[in-house]
């Protein structure tokens, strides 16, 4: 017959206890690793979907900013622009003389400014520009070029943006010139 003694029994109860705090430590290890592993896949998830309201945003704000320039009414007043000049005095000249080119002017050099502020502070990709616009702005820019430069001279800003959207415009073509007018 066996002899149990009380050795044996607080000895096999210890190895007992051991291997289930070994499995308990084991299985939490494990829980924990899983937890983790579901958080870092939840964070990815609202990390895409910010991305995506973020693009949408982008998307939606430059398409309520071009929506104007595909409008009857500023066709129409851009046509006030299509006149000949060789020089900022004879630009100026016309101007001070056309209210509607005046306001058509304040019009599509404010929507440039716009879109190059959008553009510098990351609320649109250049990206967007480049796909949408790139023969507007070239340009526009180059030939405004010469008036915006006497602003300037004045009004230390003016043009400052719309030159920002231009400039980082031709990088993005160097960069991808399957872009290029």
């Amino acid at each position: 017959m066996v002899d149990v003694s009380y050795q044996i029994v607080l000895s096999t109860l210890q190895t007992v206890g051991l291997l289930v705090g070994i499995f308990y430590y084991i299985m939490t290890i494990r829980i924990n690793q899983r937890n983790q592993e579901i958080s870092i896949k939840n964070q990815e998830l609202t990390l895409e979907s910010q991305r995506q309201a973020l693009e949408t945003r982008q998307a939606q704000l430059f398409m309520q900013l071009t929506t104007m320039t595909r409008t009857k009414e500023w066709l129409e007043l851009m046509e006030h622009l299509n006149f000949k000049w060789s020089t900022f005095d004879e630009w100026s000249e016309r101007i001070d003389n056309d209210v509607k080119a005046q306001h058509a002017w304040i019009n599509l050099s404010y929507f440039y400014e716009q879109l190059g502020v959008l553009v510098r502070e990351g609320y649109i990709d250049i990206r967007l520009v480049a796909l949408y616009d790139t023969v507007g702005i070239t340009a526009g820019w180059e030939y405004y070029r010469e008036i915006i430069s006497v602003f300037k001279k004045d009004y230390r800003r003016s043009g400052e943006n719309w030159e920002y959207v231009y400039d980082e415009l031709m990088k993005y073509l160097e960069e991808h010139p399957e872009l290029k007018p």
